[in-house]
């Protein structure tokens, strides 16, 4: 596990790590369905993609946690 604070987005999927990557697809459940989702634990979640996927000065989002050992930034440098 390496991160704590999110939600997942996968689940019992066929690679177990990746049942604990953080990744913005989760903004999308908590629009669709804001009741399923504790409202303590969902603040907690969008502060921590905010604080580890938003990278000031940008107009978009990270696709995959930074730290994570399958994030590519940058494939164009």
């Amino acid at each position: 596990m390496h991160r704590r604070g999110i939600y997942k987005d996968v689940y019992k999927s066929s690679d177990g790590y990746t049942d604990y990557q953080l990744r913005p697809n989760i903004c999308m459940a908590m629009s669709f369905a804001p009741s399923l989702f504790n409202t303590a634990h969902a603040q907690l979640c969008l502060e921590n993609l905010g604080d580890i996927l938003m990278q000031k000065g940008s107009i978009g989002i990270k696709t995959l946690d930074p730290n994570d050992y399958n994030y590519r930034g940058d494939l164009f440098n």
